[in-house]
């Protein structure tokens, strides 16, 4: 092992060890202190956090928790689920055929399969997959699923970006936790499959698995993150947004994640 690499893994195990033996406290210090943290960065939003294991929720902004907002790329959990339920997808590893089209983000200039393209959230390929999947059967499970106001909009392939579909952090919390627990109206296997797409990285005994998303064709901008801490005994599930009045607020909704999480002795900053 390189003395870079041993350096990088020291450092890990010690932030580990801060870590263990502890867990997330609901309390009005917590709400106080990760408040700042959004003040830190000069951005409004709200932050909802359920430990698994104690059953508590600690809630930042409770107000704006329950305000619905277009769920942007955050939709892509759904949108694998409902794909990968009907068969419009092979699995995650199906390769859909780049059409040539130059778009904004390098890196969806290229093929991707499903799993690559929620990684790099290309907004193409889960338009066509929600294009296979069809309007009847989105609308069915979001239903099913009771997914935000369940609505979807005139184009069944952009309505997570600019349609009629809203959820609000505190269903957005809900909803990734009966993902986490098995408990939506999918196939296991399929929730499975989805679960393991959301993997962002890892640390000695903890595991990262989220989503962000941006409403950014609408006038009033909205970022999200949502997901999972898993440890060995414990799950923490988090659902954010934030405001976005500039394009660089976007970076906010990862590292405003992070530094709460670090700060509730959760999952360490990068």
């Amino acid at each position: 092992m390189k003395k870079d690499s041993i350096v990088k893994f020291a450092v890990l195990l010690m932030l580990l060890s801060a870590f263990s033996g502890l867990k997330a406290q609901s309390t009005a210090s917590d709400t106080l202190a990760w408040g700042m943290i959004y003040k830190e960065f000069g951005v409004s939003g709200t932050f909802v956090l359920y430990n698994v294991k104690s059953e508590e929720y600690t809630i930042l902004n409770q107000s704006r928790a329950n305000v619905p907002y277009l769920p942007a790329s955050t939709f892509k959990i759904m949108n694998a689920l409902i794909g990968l339920q009907e068969k419009a997808v092979n699995g995650k590893d199906e390769i859909f055929k780049w059409d040539g089209t130059k778009r904004s983000v390098e890196a969806w200039n290229h093929d991707l399969t499903l799993e690559e393209a929620f990684r790099v959230s290309a907004i193409w390929v889960y338009q066509e997959l929600a294009r296979r999947s069809g309007r009847e059967a989105i609308e069915n499970w979001l239903t099913k699923c009771r997914y935000g106001n369940m609505k979807t909009g005139p184009q069944i392939d952009n309505f997570w970006l600019e349609g009629d579909i809203a959820i609000s952090a505190m269903e957005q919390l809900a909803f990734v936790k009966s993902l986490y627990l098995e408990e939506l109206p999918f196939d296991k296997s399929v929730q499975k499959q989805v679960k393991n797409m959301m993997f962002v990285d890892s640390v000695p005994g903890r595991s990262l698995y989220a989503k962000t998303g941006w409403a950014a064709r609408i006038a009033h901008q909205i970022g999200w993150y949502t997901g999972f801490v898993k440890a060995a005994d414990n799950t923490w599930i988090f659902a954010m947004n934030i405001d976005i009045i500039k394009e660089d607020d976007s970076r906010f909704r990862t590292l405003i994640t992070r530094r709460i999480l670090s700060q509730s002795r959760i999952y360490p900053e990068k």
